[in-house]
C-alpha cells in the first residue's frame, strides 16, 4: 500500500483477517499501520468505515489488488467486481472459473506468476550473491529485479499477441517455453 501511495495512487480500502475498512477519499495508509501495529489489525480504524468481504470485491474501484489468500475471487463473486485491472498480489486468488468471466468481460489481470514474482527473483539473488562470494547494492537488486520483471511481462505480452488467449496463459506458455529451452541447453541436473 505504501508503495501505491508513493506511486501517486489512492488506496481506497484495506482487508486484513481482521476485517475491511474503506474510505472513499483514500486512507492514509501510515497512520492505518499505526492503527494496526497497536490493535493488531485494521478492524475499529477511525478514519474509515467498515464493509463487508463482498462490498469490497464489488468497489468501483480503477485497480484491485488480492493479496492475501488463495480463492478469493470465485464465481459466487466475480459479477460483482467492477475494477477493470485485477493485480494478483496473492497466489492463486482467482479461481479458474472466475478467471474466465473476468477473460470475457475484458477485465485486464496481472496473473500471480508475474505480480508476485519479486519475492522469489530475489531471493534467487541472494543465493548468486552467497555462491559468488559477491554483494550487491540494494539499488543494484531493484534494477535487475525491475528489468528482470518488465523483461518477462513484454515476453509475456509477446505471448499473448501470437497465440490470442489471456495473460495468465501466456505467462504459463512463457514459463514453459523457457524452461523447456533450459532443460534443452543444459540438462534437468546442474
Amino acid at each position: 500500500a505504501c508503495a501505491l501511495v508513493e506511486l501517486g495512487m489512492k488506496v481506497k480500502a484495506v482487508a486484513d483477517v481482521s476485517g475491511t475498512v474503506y474510505a472513499d477519499t483514500g486512507l492514509d495508509v501510515d497512520k492505518l499501520l499505526s492503527w494496526v501495529s497497536e490493535s493488531g489489525g485494521v478492524t475499529g480504524y477511525p478514519n474509515a468505515e467498515p464493509i463487508t468481504h463482498h462490498e469490497l470485491f464489488a468497489l468501483d474501484v480503477d485497480v484491485l489488488i488480492p493479496a492475501a489468500l488463495h480463492a478469493q475471487i470465485t464465481a459466487e463473486n466475480v459479477e460483482s467486481i467492477r475494477a477493470p485491472i485485477i493485480v494478483e498480489a496473492a497466489n492463486g486468488p482467482i479461481t479458474a472459473d472466475a478467471a474466465a468471466v473476468l477473460d470475457h468481460g475484458g477485465v485486464h489481470v496481472i496473473p500471480d506468476i508475474l505480480a508476485n514474482a519479486g519475492g522469489v527473483v530475489v531471493s534467487y539473488y541472494e543465493w548468486v550473491q552467497n555462491k559468488t562470494s559477491n554483494h550487491w547494492s540494494a539499488d543494484d537488486v531493484d534494477t535487475r529485479l525491475r528489468n528482470q520483471i518488465w523483461d518477462a511481462c513484454d515476453r509475456v505480452s509477446a505471448q499473448r499477441a501470437q497465440r490470442a488467449c489471456s495473460r495468465r496463459a501466456a505467462a504459463y506458455i512463457e514459463a514453459s517455453e523457457l524452461l523447456q529451452k533450459v532443460y534443452s541447453l543444459r540438462g534437468i541436473f546442474p
